[in-house]
């Protein structure tokens, strides 16, 4: 399909193509150290050192959130961005171990324990789900059930209403599915997308300046898709408000929250139009579900401290954030760390008992 370029001024207002320095790919050397400090915490969990101290530095527990985006098969995953995306049979893996070894609580029960600093059980886990995927119900909700899981969905409610695919999958999908190997926009010279080095820098400078202009977003992709006019139609990855119903409806342990309206980063807009977001995304959470929102997921983990002090005022009661571990003794309930759900079983087990990845820090230090 021919779609006419959009107006190149326009797109030309920001300079696009600035590479954040804490962007770039870890040299061989700090990659090396982080698969030894991977190595050192797996030890540590295994000899039982990790478990040990963590007991002793924090005796009322320190629980684990988890997050996943996408959990789809294999053949299924081609139009996901694949740091968004996990495999279905290593999920259901990680929840027949949770169910059997772990205690897997719900959100409320931790926001509870962390406002009232209410002792809790070092292996206890909360499950979390960022976006809004078609598969958390089709794939990722039938586990849980399976199980007996608790869990929450975050949803970016304004994409759940046009049923749209995230940014980030429609730019994955147009690198992947590319017919022409060659893109130019603004701030940057024509990239020769067969060179690994050129379209890796590409994906991550645009991808940046996306996350951080989402009023960019809409032109830019459709200028992306018209200049390397990609092969096979999108499939739709977005859950729909009737889709979100049903969940809610067949499975009531699948807790549902709010992820704003359209995924910004509430760390590059003014607090007004950072809390407008929010409270828009629970406006359109309400005249859709009939109730009025209690949890927040930080798009990007990225918060600013004063739209974090004035969550409370929109009905907020808890809110995810930022790479971290939980602590029930100092941890906010409006900043509640999580860790990115891990592929290694080792790294899982150590992740989700009191040995926590920070016990390492300890040991360790940074990577």
């Amino acid at each position: 399909m021919n779609r006419p370029p959009p107006n190149r001024e326009a797109l030309g207002a920001h300079r696009l193509f600035v590479q954040p320095a804490n962007r770039l790919p870890p040299p061989k050397r700090q990659r090396l150290r982080r698969g030894l400090k991977h190595a050192a915490q797996v030890a540590l969990y295994w000899s039982g050192v990790a478990a040990a101290s963590r007991q002793i530095r924090s005796p009322v527990g320190s629980p684990t959130i988890l997050l996943y985006h996408s959990v789809s098969d294999r053949r299924n995953a081609l139009s996901t961005d694949p740091s968004n995306w996990f495999d279905r049979s290593g999920f259901e893996s990680q929840m027949r171990f949770l169910s059997r070894h772990r205690s897997v609580i719900t959100v409320d029960e931790l926001a509870e324990a962390v406002a009232n600093r209410r002792p809790i059980s070092g292996n206890s886990v909360i499950l979390t789900f960022d976006d809004g995927y078609l598969d958390n119900l089709t794939v990722v909700a039938p586990i849980l059930a399976k199980y007996g899981l608790p869990a929450i969905l975050y949803l970016c409610t304004g994409y759940v209403a046009r049923g749209e695919n995230q940014w980030s999958d429609r730019l994955y999908t147009a690198l992947r599915n590319r017919t022409i190997d060659h893109v130019s926009l603004p701030g940057l010279p024509v990239v020769d997308l067969r060179d690994a080095q050129q379209r890796g820098f590409f994906n991550r400078s645009l991808g940046e300046h996306l996350i951080r202009n989402a009023g960019d977003r809409s032109d830019l992709l459709s200028e992306v898709e018209r200049q390397l006019a990609p092969k096979n139609e999108r499939r739709r990855l977005t859950l729909q408000w009737d889709e979100v119903r049903q969940l809610k409806s067949q499975f009531p342990q699948f807790e549902l929250g709010i992820h704003t309206s359209d995924h910004v980063d509430l760390t590059a807009v003014e607090e007004s139009c950072a809390l407008e977001e929010i409270s828009k995304s629970a406006s359109e959470f309400k005249a859709e579900l009939g109730y009025a929102p209690r949890h927040f997921s930080y798009p990007y983990g990225r918060r600013t401290e004063s739209v974090t002090r004035r969550l409370g005022e929109l009905g907020v009661v808890s809110a995810v954030g930022e790479s971290g571990v939980v602590s029930i003794e100092s941890s906010d309930p409006f900043a509640l760390p999580r860790l990115l759900a891990p592929r290694s079983k080792a790294l899982f087990r150590l992740w989700t008992s009191s040995a926590h990845p920070d016990t390492s820090l300890a040991f360790l230090g940074r990577a």
